[in-house]
Formats: C-alpha cells, structure tokens, sequence
C-alpha cells in the first residue's frame, strides 16, 4: 500500500542517488571521498527502509485492529470471536487444552431502546459494553456478537469457572445504575455457557449450545 510517507521517502532516496552520482563523479581521483559518499548512501538508504518498513507496519496494524472492532462499542466484533475460537479450537486439538464462552444478552435493552429512542440506545449499550470490558481480563476477550449480545471466551476454563464469571459480570451490570435523558436504570442480563469439548468441538455448535443455555436461564428466571 502506497501512501504519502512511502512516496515521500522514495522521492529522498532518488535524491541521494543522484547526489552521490554526482559526488562520485567529481570525486573520482579522491578514493576516500568516494567511499565515505558511498557509506553515508548505504547507510541513509537503510534509515529509509527503516522507517518505510515501520510506517507500512503501523498502516497494516491499524486496518488489522479496526476490521476486528465493533464500530459502536468499540470491544472486539463478531469476525475476532470467530479467528479466535479457531485458534483455541486448533490449541484443543494440539494439547488437549479446553476453553469455554459465555453468551450474555441484556434482557431489558430493547425496551429501554424503544421508550429513549436508537441513540440514547446505542449510547447505553456502549455505557454497557465498556462497564463489561473494564471487569474481564485481557488474555480472555469480551466480543460484540450482534445487537445486545456479547460473547465472552474463557481459554483454559471449564464450566464452573465459567459460570462464576457469568455470575460475577452479571452482578457488576445490574448493580450499575446508568443515565439515560436524565433518568437512572438498571440492566438485567442472562448468560449461557459452552464448553470445548463437552458441548461440542466446532465454532456453530459450541454457540448454538450457548444460546440455548442462555435461553433457558432466561425462561427459568421469569418462569
């Protein structure tokens, strides 16, 4: 990818060729001079690489981490939850090693979306998803999967595990008050959980296990 930094050091680096063109001319009887003018290029030359190298990394980092953000939340999207769950279902399949996810859905937000309106909404699952973020732990991610739903993976975790952080993330939200047009709520939120390889070893099943768990825990707490 060709970009103004990358453009502009080709430009310099065509410069110094033609300077040191013309140095090594004018200095042709002076073998010192023509050698300490053909170091300095090699060297300017490599500063150039350099820092073309570093701009085009930066670039490619930059497009690698927004294709995998959520755009509203700004928490990791549905395409990282799927490039991740493969490589810890390829780790399972490695070393044995098992993971779980959580599924959460928040139970009153669309109806907190249609009395406030869509961008009071959005502003309040933002609110939410970062509340959610703040109390999870790096190495175990906390992923828009569309809508009010959020997917939470666990490397390393079995079931209890699993649902004592359901728990717990659930307890830190509905414990939280949040301000929408002046007026103080709380969120309910139900969770399901999947185990590699207890329910199942491939990405669909594993989420569709979760989904229904989360759907009885939810019928079961308003049953």
């Amino acid at each position: 990818m060709i970009n103004m930094a990358f453009t502009r050091n080709w430009l310099l680096f065509s410069g110094l060729g033609i300077l040191l063109v013309l140095v090594t001319r004018f200095a042709a009887t002076d073998a010192f001079l023509a050698t300490a003018a053909l170091i300095c290029y090699i060297a300017l030359v490599g500063y150039i690489w350099h820092r073309t190298y570093l701009s085009f990394k930066q670039k490619q980092d930059q497009l690698y981490a927004q294709s995998h953000e959520d755009q509203l939340t700004g928490i990791k999207n549905r395409r990282y939850l799927f490039e991740r769950m493969q490589e810890l279902l390829a780790r399972y399949e490695r070393s044995g090693e098992k993971f779980a996810l959580v599924l959460f859905d928040l139970d009153n937000f669309k109806e907190c979306n249609n009395r406030f309106g869509h961008p009071a909404g959005d502003k309040l699952l933002q609110e939410a998803a970062t509340l959610l973020q703040k109390n999870t732990r790096m190495e175990e991610p906390l992923t828009r999967y569309g809508g009010d739903e959020f997917v939470l993976l666990l490397p390393g975790s079995d079931f209890q595990k699993a649902r004592e952080t359901a728990i717990r993330l659930r307890q830190k939200l509905e414990h939280n008050y949040f301000t929408v047009k002046g007026q103080q709520l709380t969120l309910k939120m139900s969770s399901g959980v999947a185990v590699c390889p207890d329910d199942g070893r491939e990405i669909e099943e594993l989420l569709e296990v979760a989904d229904q768990n989360l759907y009885r825990n939810k019928r079961n707490a308003t049953g």
